[in-house]
């Protein structure tokens, strides 16, 4: 069973990142939407093939992928990737250094 609070964060990892991206712009939104599909299609694999492979291990009792790691992967990750190619269009370089900077800061800072 879930929590409220669990609940309630789950549904803020998910929304907040989503409603910003009414300010990208219909035309960004189009170009950037496939690679933040990929990404997020990526990110889901990425987690079921680690747990198969026992990459990480989680110290309490295995939890739902629906529930404790979908959120993340359908939340934040598409949108922040569609922000990032956008302010750093045609720079590999910009976008590499952005993207490190924004994944340490969500693993570090936020979760």
């Amino acid at each position: 069973m879930i929590s409220k609070r669990h609940f309630l964060f789950n549904v803020i990892i998910i929304a907040v990142p989503w409603l910003s991206l009414l300010f990208i712009g219909r035309r960004s939104f189009r170009r950037y939407s496939f690679a933040g599909i990929f990404i997020i299609g990526f990110e889901i694999i990425n987690h079921l093939y680690g747990h198969k492979r026992k990459w990480w291990k989680f110290f309490n009792k295995r939890k739902s992928f629906l529930r404790d790691e979908l959120p993340f992967s359908i939340g934040p990750y598409m949108p922040l990737s569609m922000w990032l190619l956008k302010f750093s269009y045609g720079n590999f370089k910009k976008f590499i250094t952005l993207n490190a900077i924004a994944d340490a800061t969500f693993a570090f800072f936020f979760y």
